[in-house]
């Protein structure tokens, strides 16, 4: 899990570098329990340790959300800081020169295609001061072109458009950045920074690839106890360990409930002379605890004793790139393709969820049919198209006297084909059969649409 983990970047290779996409934990700590092969590779290519925080580790089966590898985390161990991070992103545009056309950085005023949009938080130069807040639908970057137009009366005038970027979420301006790019292009990078708190989804791991998701963030008083008061930060079903016997981390969580009451780093190299185990099992005896580690707890929600007794220790825990605020997408209205008339696809472009060829299916099989004719048709690309009923192909449909004076006069539709207006019908279809169509008209391929009308129940 190492290559997935957020690491501590504050100020490292990845912010020197502008990259697009860059994590950074708030709050690292050095493993209690150490190998010597980790020190030494660490030590040989200069790594720190620097994507693992120490966590009160509990293994017990706490209601029923660590249920299929989910854990339970105290919400006040978030509130200090566990598993903090913070996510950078960067803006960036140039400008670009062609003939006439001319493009500079700064506030767009007077210009057409304004977008519906907050310019007040934009300096001179076109970008926010460093420390800006910014909303979700702000513009980061400000940018206007200017070309010129032939007007009516022969001469040639300078019109201006915003080709100004949106920032697509809730930030803070981090830091900015002018410079050229390799063609000599004035290029303009803004990084922003947004707080990621742990929430419910979001994905951890230990170092023995124990993964799971957040299931539950339980406040400290429901969280079990135990004689000194002391609750666990994370607590993991014991059914992770039956089939994959990860007994290293077993290990580690005792040799952590050792080191930190002895003050001294544990030395958990296999194959040594050195027990790790065995001096774990003598300094929790030492200080009066079980040598297997377990200990009696209470019910913070009933207060009663729990009657079995339960294994807690200090574990290293990483938390992972894969965070539900970037992954979680829903959709209601939206961009729509320009052909097809159908939602656009993707997350970043607000696209709709696909509805495909198996869930159609499903459907079809529970004899929904009003749900399909809902998302299929709907919800998804419904338009009207006029038809002939004589001749079956498409006609002109019904405009206004407005609409391309001189073609034709009178608002009815009309059929080119049988020149005849009496017998059009408007006919409800999916746009994509409509472009179907278009195309096979191309191939001099003529589909031909006969139409009934359809009784409906009241």
């Amino acid at each position: 899990m190492g290559k997935q983990a957020i690491p501590c970047d504050n100020g490292g290779l990845g912010m020197k570098q502008f990259d697009a996409h860059t994590y950074s934990m708030w709050y690292v700590q050095r493993p209690l329990s150490e190998t010597a092969i980790s020190r030494i590779i660490c030590g040989m290519y200069e790594i720190p340790e620097n994507t693992t925080f120490e966590a009160t580790l509990m293994i017990a089966a706490w209601s029923g959300y660590g249920q299929e590898d989910a854990i339970v985390v105290k919400r006040a161990a978030i509130e200090r800081g566990l598993g903090v991070a913070d996510v950078f992103r960067i803006y960036s545009d140039e400008l670009n020169v062609k003939g006439n056309d001319d493009e500079t950085f700064g506030i767009p005023e007077n210009s057409a295609s304004m977008k519906q949009a907050d310019y007040s938080k934009l300096d001179m130069d076109g970008v926010p001061a460093i420390g800006t807040k910014l909303a979700a639908g702000d513009i980061i970057i400000g940018k206007m072109s200017q070309t010129m137009q032939l007007s009516p009366d022969g001469s040639h005038k300078p019109l201006k458009f915003c080709r100004s970027t949106i920032v697509k979420e809730d930030c803070v301006v981090e830091s900015v950045y002018f410079t050229e790019n390799r063609d000599g292009k004035k290029q303009v990078k803004v990084r922003v920074r947004t707080l990621r708190m742990p929430q419910t989804g979001d994905k951890f791991a230990s170092r023995h690839a124990q993964k799971g998701t957040i299931g539950y963030i339980a406040n400290t008083e429901d969280l079990p106890f135990d004689r000194d008061g002391i609750s666990p930060d994370i607590i993991i079903n014991p059914h992770a360990f039956v089939s994959r016997m990860t007994i290293g981390m077993l290990i580690e969580a005792l040799c952590g409930k050792a080191a930190a009451h002895d003050g001294r780093y544990v030395d958990a190299s296999p194959f040594s002379q050195n027990d790790a185990v065995t001096h774990a099992e003598n300094v929790l005896r030492r200080y009066g605890y079980d040598a297997s580690g377990e200990q009696q707890f209470c019910d913070g929600r009933s207060g009663k004793p729990i009657r079995a007794r339960l294994f807690m220790g200090l574990c290293s825990y990483q938390r992972l790139r894969h965070l539900v605020e970037e992954k979680k997408h829903s959709r209601r209205e939206g961009a729509k393709h320009c052909l097809t008339q159908q939602p656009m696809e993707g997350r970043g472009k607000g696209g709709g969820l696909r509805m495909g060829e198996m869930e159609k299916d499903c459907v079809i099989a529970y004899g929904c049919s009003s749900l399909l004719t809902d998302r299929f048709l709907d919800q998804s690309d419904r338009t009207v198209v006029t038809f002939c009923n004589l001749c079956g192909l498409p006609a002109e449909q019904a405009h206004s006297r407005r609409f391309a004076p001189g073609v034709r006069a009178g608002q009815a539709s009309y059929c080119r084909n049988c020149n005849d207006a009496a017998h059009c019908v408007e006919v409800q279809t999916p746009s994509a059969n409509r472009l179907f169509m278009h195309e096979l008209m191309a191939f001099q391929v003529g589909m031909r649409i006969k139409a009934q009308p359809v009784a409906r129940n009241a």
